[in-house]
């Protein structure tokens, strides 16, 4: 039996969520949070387009696993304590992130749970480059150089938190 069946043989009520990944930035006296995010590889897209395959991983974890709000609630609670700490920016908040990367690490596809902004898909030096500016403020310059970076934005079609 794995784990996470065991847990739930613990009763109505108890819940337990793996975080999958807290990216921390070590900025001063202390290292704050900038991030959370939930990962999932893909191994291959099906034959229908990768529109539907990210719409369909999206809702899973809206609605029948709920790790989108978990991974909200933890970025939120987050944010309170990467404000708490000293000579941190109080205006750049801890964002809760849903990323699908390709098993070869050659593509990658981001979601922005806490402010629903549609996908991005990255390229691996996208990718990195999104990674160390996150809890960062981007510069006019940067956003320009993103979107040259990243493959691009898709679908309209988003979840509400």
């Amino acid at each position: 039996m794995r784990y996470r069946e065991w847990h739930a043989t613990l009763g109505k009520g108890f819940y337990a969520n793996d975080a999958d990944q807290v990216e921390w930035r070590d900025t001063g006296p202390r290292a704050r949070p900038v991030a959370t995010i939930e990962l999932s590889r893909v191994d291959r897209f099906p034959l229908r387009s990768p529109f539907g395959y990210r719409a369909d991983a999206l809702r899973r974890i809206t609605e029948r696993d709920s790790q989108r709000f978990y991974a909200m609630t933890i970025a939120k609670a987050l944010s309170t304590l990467a404000a708490s700490i000293p000579g941190a920016d109080p205006s750049i908040s801890v964002d809760a992130f849903f990323v699908l990367f390709h098993a070869d690490l050659s593509l990658f596809h981001v979601f922005n749970l806490s402010k629903n902004l549609g996908w991005w898909e990255m390229n691996k030096e996208g990718y990195a480059l999104f990674l160390k500016r996150l809890g960062c403020k981007i510069t006019n310059a940067e956003r320009a150089m993103f979107r040259a970076m990243f493959v691009g934005v898709d679908d309209p079609a988003r979840v509400a938190p």
